[in-house]
């Protein structure tokens, strides 16, 4: 798989040498199914530019305003739902509990993305730096404790709940806590209700364009949070040169925003959100919104996919990762352990198809 995926990262790149003509010529068709987020609008970019056509692919691509464990609880009803998507590591750990799915690539990292808010006149507000070991997260025991908050359950941002309120020694039975997707919650807020909301990005740039004030984010936390690529396990097996393709297509679109820069990308960005939001108007997202996600979003290129993925004579590092993050969850009692059992193991986590 390394010969063709190689092949396909340097032709894209316009440096080398051409695949098979079986290879390009020959049409692989992959199901994507992904939420309205950064890493999805780099999928629709490929696709809206026909790279994906540059190396005999056809991405069917569905965008969903659901959560990931949404997707995943879908695929486990289904697994016609996609062959691929891109969800965050609470709920793909929940995916690669079962012998369906395994993780091949980082999308991107979000602990930037995933944010705690209040509003301006908050108490929460007046204690910055109670901890020592998190000099910039604001609150205190007295001025959280029960507090009504707002998050969606076995996500990313229900990882920063965990980590936050552990910092203050507090835990969930502490607060009210009501699962609510990002959208719910910032319209929530605006009526007066509720305390807190911790929400993910766009929504969270939304969020700090209304005026409401972050007490926290994952990288503040000390934490860091991949977004996941997940193949179903069959459509892998059957189809390897399909997700190859796609992994490669999506390599493209990354060095495409490095190179290219923010402002480039903005313009399809509004697009990309335009034609896909079925409960946001563009009033919601302008310009600054946009442009602040994608920059909380951090992007792995071809080498650093590599490094993320390579086990030396232990675990890889996005093992490690998506481990430690299932610890969180274990000892919160949110999780069973045996969930975690599965990313030890190199056959459930590991980037056989670009490596």
């Amino acid at each position: 798989m390394f010969n063709m995926f190689k092949k396909l990262i340097l032709m894209l790149a316009g440096l080398s040498l051409p695949l098979s003509s079986y290879a390009v010529n020959h049409t692989d068709s992959i199901k994507a199914r992904m939420m309205l987020e950064h890493e999805t609008f780099l999928v629709w970019m490929s696709h809206e530019k026909c790279w994906d056509k540059d190396v005999g692919l056809n991405i069917d691509l569905s965008v969903t305003e659901d959560s990931g464990i949404d997707i995943v609880s879908e695929h486990k009803a289904d697994e016609n739902r996609f062959n691929i998507t891109a969800i965050g590591a609470i709920p793909s750990i929940v995916a690669c509990n079962s012998p369906d799915a395994e993780i091949v690539a980082v999308a991107n990292e979000e602990s930037k993305a995933n944010e705690i808010f209040v509003r301006a006149d908050s108490e929460i507000l007046k204690t910055k730096g109670w901890n020592e070991d998190f000099p910039e997260v604001y609150g205190s025991p007295e001025t959280i404790k029960g507090k009504e908050i707002f998050v969606k359950r076995m996500s990313s941002c229900s990882y920063l709940l965990a980590k936050w309120l552990d910092a203050f020694y507090l835990g969930f039975t502490d607060v009210t806590v009501k699962n609510m997707n990002c959208f719910n919650a910032v319209e929530t807020m605006d009526t007066g209700r509720g305390d807190i909301m911790d929400i993910w990005s766009p929504e969270s740039s939304e969020a700090e364009f209304k005026n409401y004030k972050k007490v926290a984010d994952l990288a503040e936390m000390g934490c860091s949070v991949p977004v996941n690529f997940i193949v179903d396990v069959n459509f892998g097996a059957e189809h390897p040169q399909a997700v190859a393709k796609f992994l490669a297509v999506y390599m493209r679109a990354v060095d495409y925003q490095n190179k290219k820069g923010i402002d480039t990308l903005l313009p399809l960005y509004k697009k990309f959100v335009k034609e896909n939001s079925e409960s946001h108007s563009m009033d919601a997202y302008p310009d600054d919104v946009l442009k602040a996600d994608i920059e909380k979003h951090k992007l792995y290129a071809y080498d650093e996919q590599l490094a993320l993925f390579a086990r030396g004579n232990g675990r890889s590092d996005i093992q490690k990762l998506n481990l430690e993050i299932t610890k969180t969850f274990v000892l919160k009692g949110v999780m069973h352990f045996d969930i975690s059992e599965r990313l030890k193991h190199a056959k459930y986590v590991n980037n056989k198809y670009c490596s």
